[in-house]
């Protein structure tokens, strides 16, 4: 009878295990789909995708293909979101910066363009940097 119990009482508590488990699987998914509708989490992901090569994954300027460029500097300054959207839309030469900066007016959608604005603005911006996940 002590054995019956005890086996029962695993059996139960491997179901509460399970069942614990698939509902915090779904409050996950939950949170990850509200998380990744957040322009901030979408402008990293096209960030990383079209400008990490040059300006790092963090906007430090520090990335792979930042050496070809001899010494101009990559990072990202803190600068306004206007100026932001001018130089991802018509490139580098329009704000007087430089013409390695390409247009990216016609590779990339208007929300595409509005979420990059909005994580570069929290990258570009030292108080605010850390509120965004790398």
């Amino acid at each position: 009878m002590r054995r019956g119990a005890t086996v029962v009482l695993r059996v139960a508590g491997l179901f509460f295990v399970m069942l614990a488990t698939l509902a915090a699987g779904q409050d996950s998914r939950e949170a990850v789909n509200r998380e990744t509708s957040k322009p901030v989490i979408r402008g990293g992901i096209v960030f990383k995708s079209y400008c990490g090569l040059f300006h790092g994954e963090h906007g430090d300027g520090k990335a792979r293909a930042a050496k070809l460029y001899g010494k101009l500097n990559l990072a990202i300054k803190h600068r306004s979101a206007e100026y932001y959207e001018t130089i991802i839309r018509q490139g580098g030469r329009v704000v007087g910066g430089s013409a390695f900066m390409p247009p990216r007016q016609y590779e990339l959608s208007e929300e595409q363009i509005g979420d990059v604005v909005a994580y570069i603005t929290i990258v570009g911006d030292p108080v605010r940097r850390g509120e965004v996940v790398y």
